[in-house]
């Protein structure tokens, strides 16, 4: 029955000589094709399929206009011309088509060695597209629609965003990306599927992801120490396995960073205002590193402009999974720093060490207690919030906490009541 589906698809697909499509049709492209320079070539269907056999030489133009597309592992497309996917409701010869998204199952493919004009308004979704009967080995997770560009990805209009849905976004070595804006984006919107590239030693790329919500949050990777493929994802907070305890300062956007390969680099973050919390200050920002699902470290961080923060080089986790993965940003304010009066570190589990609020804000805090002689009973210059006053009476001792953020500190004296 599926020698007999094939036979017939086949049959329907060369009864066309421009590649013309009814409605519903479909298009079985699984031979080798040359368009030599100056040459238009021209596909309408409801879906084309470049099957495992397919070589196509585009020197010239093709023009796609297709709901869906579907690309098989081995099948091959280069050239030195362009292949421009137009929105299947603006056909010339179909003017009753409605407008949608082309959907596209790269199936994780041989890179697309051509340059490719994105003019779709509503957009390129990826989507994995069952096999039309191939019976080729499909692959799984992340990768089972993974679209490779070698070449060129160059879009051309506001809207002309691709939704990754899951699904990954592979830019070879040499791979651009031309003509990004807030309204021309690489959409990243749920637990998985990145966009990812190989990087040369001391290259620097621009990864124009925005998240779900449609948060434009492109990401710089520059100054790279070695050669690696960076895998990188934009995330709204509620879509993230992290979270930061206190967000009242921080916005509502993570990112995702890593690579399998050993390497630093330097990181540039961008985010729109409509995701920073109401607290958060822009110049006083930092960018933050997960060291857990909660907690964070602040990294020295350069402000160039408003909503743009620079940090590295870092050394980048190795995968995905990795909390140290996720970067966010967050402001300081030494106004809701809270140093507390009293403590019991009586066993019950309630109040038992000497707890600053707001430590996370400063890049460390020293801690030194007196007792009422002025002998010093206990220091730490990057304090945990673990002092318990251990072999300590009860009583009143004094503190001198010390505040370091960049290159500046601000020093609190006072007293606490430690209780048993």
């Amino acid at each position: 029955m599926q020698k007999i589906l094939l036979f017939f698809l086949f049959v329907l697909s060369i009864c066309s000589s421009s590649g013309q499509e009814m409605p519903g049709g479909v298009l079985m492209e699984n031979s080798s094709v040359q368009i030599g320079q100056g040459n238009i070539h021209q596909l309408f269907s409801e879906t084309i399929y470049f099957g495992p056999e397919a070589d196509w030489i585009i020197d010239g133009t093709v023009e796609i206009w297709s709901q869906k597309i579907w690309i098989a592992p081995n099948a091959a497309i280069k050239g030195s011309g362009r292949l421009i996917i137009y929105n299947p409701g603006d056909s010339p010869y179909f003017p009753n088509s409605k407008k949608k998204a082309t959907i596209v199952d790269g199936n994780n493919s041989n890179f697309i060695q051509v340059l490719v004009e994105h003019h779709n308004s509503t957009g390129i979704v990826l989507e994995d597209i069952n096999d039309p009967g191939y019976s080729i080995q499909n692959p799984a997770g992340s990768d089972a629609a993974r679209l490779n560009i070698g070449s060129e990805l160059h879009l051309a209009k506001n809207g002309a965003d691709v939704r990754l849905n899951g699904y990954n976004l592979g830019l070879a070595r040499n791979a651009v990306i031309n003509n990004y804006s807030g309204q021309r984006r690489l959409i990243t919107d749920t637990d998985r599927g990145h966009v990812l590239k190989l990087l040369s030693p001391g290259a620097t790329f621009t990864y124009p992801v925005a998240s779900g919500d449609l948060h434009y949050a492109p990401v710089t990777i520059s100054a790279v120490t070695t050669e690696g493929t960076v895998y990188v994802r934009a995330s709204d907070r509620f879509s993230s396995p992290v979270r930061p305890k206190d967000t009242r300062f921080g916005i509502n956007l993570d990112w995702n960073i890593y690579s399998p390969e050993l390497l630093s680099a330097v990181i540039t973050l961008e985010q729109p205002a409509d995701v920073n919390n109401e607290k958060y200050i822009d110049e006083k920002a930092f960018i933050y590193q997960f060291n857990g699902t909660e907690n964070l470290d602040k990294l020295l961080t350069k402000r160039i402009s408003l909503g743009l923060h620079q940090i590295g080089p870092l050394a980048l986790a190795a995968n995905k999974e990795d909390n140290s993965a996720w970067l966010t940003k967050a402001s300081t304010s030494t106004k809701d720093f809270f140093i507390p009066n009293t403590f019991s570190p009586n066993g019950d589990g309630i109040n038992d060490q000497f707890v600053l609020i707001g430590i996370e804000a400063f890049d460390h805090v020293e801690v030194q207690i007196f007792n009422r002689w002025g002998n010093q009973l206990y220091h730490h210059t990057r304090y945990d919030n673990s002092w318990a006053g251990i072999g300590q009476l009860a009583g009143t001792y004094f503190y001198v906490i010390t505040a370091h953020e960049g290159g500046s500190k601000t020093v609190f004296k006072g007293w606490v009541l430690l209780t048993k």
